[in-house]
């Protein structure tokens, strides 16, 4: 068994494509595919089923993916451990409010430091990021939910609050200003994060505790991106729930009105593998993200 077909092998897989792990990897897919092909006919087993429109993993495929993962991160920390490389790389998720307000500022204050370091940043939801985490594509996951799953350690970083979001018309300045804004609130149109969001799950929460459920509510567009739900608020389609680091641009500028959601504090936190050996860089990364606020 070649150590370049298990490289492959774990980047088709994680990448669920061929072409996608050739450009990956700087190779054809051919050559992509040649490797995958003699690594099944030396196992004689199916690492993948494949048509014209998926790629899926077979049960042996993820079985062989465990242990040749961590093959390749026994020799890489190997190489690292005895060439005592200068740049090393840090592979980072983070979910969208995360990768957005907090990330930038991370990763080029910690680069001020570490110059040596280089990055490699991917986002997606909550669940995406916790997901790569767990198989051990990215080294760190920077989220706002906590799925105590087994095998990783959550260690918080940052705290934020919620916030119903509307359009700043004479419309709604009223309504903010009367009794009981949060009942004539959520008698309007909402637009409402994909349920993958860390954002829609605490929205869900925090509503449920005034026995208000989402399915109640005319929610009348999901949408994966909170940069165009802002835009479609201010352009006065619907309300919706924020993070306050989300929008205090928009709020600064006069954009959106914003109603406080009382005691919906929540939490941010960086994820890792609970047993992995992290080398020396990775440990600074990792303690400079737990000191953000301070």
């Amino acid at each position: 068994m070649e150590f370049r077909h298990l490289e492959v092998f774990v980047a088709v897989a994680e990448l669920k494509s061929f072409s996608k792990a050739a450009e990956y990897l700087y190779l054809t897919q051919p050559t992509v595919s040649s490797h995958i092909n003699s690594l099944e006919k030396e196992l004689n087993i199916k690492l993948f089923n494949r048509t014209t429109k998926f790629l899926q993993i077979t049960p042996e495929g993820e079985e062989l993916y465990n242990y040749a993962n961590r093959i390749i991160r026994l020799k890489n920390a190997a190489l690292e451990s005895i060439t005592h490389e200068h740049n090393t790389t840090l592979r980072v998720g983070a979910s969208s409010l995360p990768g957005s307000h907090m990330l930038p500022i991370i990763a080029s204050e910690f680069y001020k430091l570490h110059p040596n370091v280089r990055f490699d940043i991917h986002t997606g939801d909550s669940d995406e990021i916790e997901d790569q985490v767990i198989r051990g594509v990215l080294d760190f996951g920077l989220v706002g939910s906590n799925s105590y799953h087994s095998n990783c350690v959550y260690e918080q970083f940052a705290t934020d609050e919620l916030s119903i979001v509307t359009p700043n018309t004479p419309e709604y300045r009223q309504i903010l200003l009367s009794d009981n804004p949060l009942a004539t609130l959520l008698k309007k149109d909402i637009i409402a994060r994909e349920k993958g969001s860390n954002t829609f799950f605490q929205a869900q929460s925090r509503l449920a505790k005034e026995n208000i459920y989402l399915d109640t509510l005319n929610i009348i567009a999901t949408v994966d991106d909170p940069e165009l739900i802002l835009k479609m608020v201010m352009r006065g389609m619907g309300i919706s729930i924020f993070s306050n680091l989300a929008i205090l641009q928009a709020k600064e500028n006069g954009e959106i009105l914003v109603y406080p959601l009382q005691t919906s504090n929540r939490q941010f936190y960086i994820m890792y593998q609970k047993n992995r050996s992290l080398p020396a860089y990775a440990d600074q990364f990792l303690e400079f993200v737990k000191n953000f606020n301070n």
